[in-house]
């Protein structure tokens, strides 16, 4: 059973609100809202190579390797600017070794863990031969495909496995927002 206890403590630990019994400052308001856009980023990174870059690479894999470069570049400039090095962190995820770049390291190891249970998904709901005629389809040929896709998923069964693997990975990314709150505050 989901844990309402737990996401709401996750919540309430990363965002805060002005006007309910302790005003906030700027500064943790700031934080706070850091937090998240950090959040968002880090889902939009993951999300975007779905839906871009594999359709990409499949069509045009020179262009897709080439792409890589830029990518490198603009996370070295953000990544040695002292207001944007949380950026450029998230764009690199090179230097583990050295316990630089932690939270590019930390947003690979996500994403890994995103890919790792949208494919848990793709085989309990048996969307992987799908997903391979896909990727041997015309493109005017993908559209029934995706839709006799999404009649396979379309049923208790895939709505319910959805439901319990998108729990698991807002409990992963709140529990984790709120223990990033937790260290910075006990960092101050």
């Amino acid at each position: 059973m989901f844990n309402f206890n737990l996401l709401s403590s996750a919540i309430a630990s990363t965002a805060t609100f002005t006007g309910i019994e302790n005003p906030v400052s700027s500064s943790d308001r700031s934080k706070s809202i850091q937090q998240w856009l950090v959040f968002g980023a880090s889902a939009f990174l993951v999300s975007i190579p779905v839906f871009v870059q594999a359709p990409l690479v499949r069509l045009y894999p020179t262009i897709s390797l080439l792409s890589t470069i830029p990518w490198f570049v603009l996370s070295l400039i953000l990544i040695f600017r002292p207001k944007t090095q949380l950026w450029g962190d998230l764009l690199l995820i090179w230097c583990m070794r050295k316990s630089w770049g932690k939270v590019g390291a930390y947003f690979y190891f996500g994403s890994l863990l995103g890919t790792a249970i949208t494919d848990v998904y793709f085989y309990l709901t048996g969307l992987m031969p799908y997903w391979r005629q896909v990727m041997h389809a015309e493109p005017e040929l993908a559209m029934p495909i995706f839709q006799s896709a999404i009649g396979q998923i379309d049923t208790p069964w895939g709505i319910g496995c959805a439901i319990v693997l998108i729990a698991v990975l807002l409990t992963v990314g709140l529990i984790s927002l709120r223990d990033l709150a937790r260290l910075q505050r006990s960092s101050f």
